[in-house]
């Protein structure tokens, strides 16, 4: 097995024509389920899932609920509370407060 520090310059850095290694074979893998998640949910499907979702969430299913707004608006700060109540319009309000750990 060669040295590595054949394939290095003077500074430590590697030169053009090292062998190197196999690569991330995590990020391979992530990839190729990525590519076959594409082929199998095609977007009429992706949109079939996304209103069950939507639905859900809409009942006040706060699973559905979080993950969409995950996916939204980034991940929902550790200890906030999520709490959905009926508006006079008959439509769910949904309310996400954050503890700040500050007391009044």
């Amino acid at each position: 097995m060669p040295d590595l520090n054949d394939f290095k310059d003077k500074k430590g850095r590697f030169v053009k024509g090292n062998p190197g290694g196999p690569g991330s074979t995590f990020n391979q893998r992530q990839l190729a389920y990525r590519e076959l998640f594409q082929k199998v949910i095609t977007e009429p499907k992706f949109k079939k899932l996304l209103k069950v979702v939507y639905g859900k969430a809409m009942k006040g299913d706060m699973v559905a609920c979080k993950l969409l707004f995950e996916r939204m608006l980034g991940k929902i700060p550790e200890g906030a509370s999520i709490s959905v109540q009926n508006g006079t319009d008959g439509n769910p309000i949904i309310q996400i407060k954050v503890d700040d750990g500050k007391q009044d």
